[in-house]
C-alpha cells in the first residue's frame, strides 16, 4: 500500500515519450507518425489492463475476506475460478508465487478481453456480486471510449 505513490510516475509517460521522440529526431531517425501512435496506444492499453486486473481481483479478494465466516456469502469471480482460499484468515500465510501468478494472469486475461470488448465470457463477474458487475460494465464503457478515440485519432 505504501508503494502506491510509485504509480504516480505513470503520469510522466507522455513527457518521457516526447523526450525519446526528440532524441531520435536529433539523431536523425525519422519515426513514422501512425506506428508511433499505435505504440502509444498499446502502452495505454497494457497500463489500463494491468490496473483493471488488479482492481478486479481486489474486489474479489475484499468480498472473500468480508464474508470469510460465511461460505455461502462468498460470491466472486476468483472464488468461482478456484483462485482464492475458501476460508481466509488474517494474518494468514504467505501466498505462493504460483498462485499469485495464476490470479494475476486470470485478472489480466479478463481485463484484456473486457477492454477490447471481445468478452469471451469464461471469466466474468459473479451475478451475486453487484460490485463486480458494476465494475465490469464501467470497464466495457471505458474500452469502447478508448477504441473510439484511437480510431478517430488515426490518419
Amino acid at each position: 500500500l505504501f508503494r502506491l505513490n510509485k504509480l504516480l510516475r505513470s503520469i510522466e509517460m507522455p513527457y518521457l515519450i516526447r523526450r525519446v521522440e526528440s532524441s531520435l529526431a536529433k539523431a536523425g531517425v525519422k519515426v513514422p507518425k501512425n506506428p508511433l501512435k499505435v505504440l502509444k496506444l498499446l502502452l495505454v492499453i497494457f497500463l489500463l489492463a494491468h490496473l483493471n486486473s488488479c482492481v478486479f481481483f481486489a474486489i474479489a479478494n475484499f468480498n472473500q475476506h468480508a464474508n470469510s465466516g460465511n461460505i455461502d456469502g462468498q460470491h466472486n469471480w476468483a472464488n468461482s475460478e478456484g483462485l482464492i482460499d475458501l476460508s481466509p484468515q488474517c494474518p494468514g500465510t504467505a501466498v505462493p508465487l504460483k498462485a499469485v501468478s495464476q490470479q494475476y494472469t486470470a485478472g489480466l486475461y479478463w481485463a484484456m478481453a473486457t477492454i477490447s470488448t471481445v468478452g469471451y465470457g469464461d471469466i466474468t463477474g459473479d451475478l451475486d456480486s453487484i460490485q463486480e458487475i458494476l465494475y465490469s460494465t464501467l470497464i466495457l464503457i471505458v474500452g469502447m471510449m478508448v477504441y473510439t478515440l484511437v480510431i478517430a485519432s488515426l490518419e
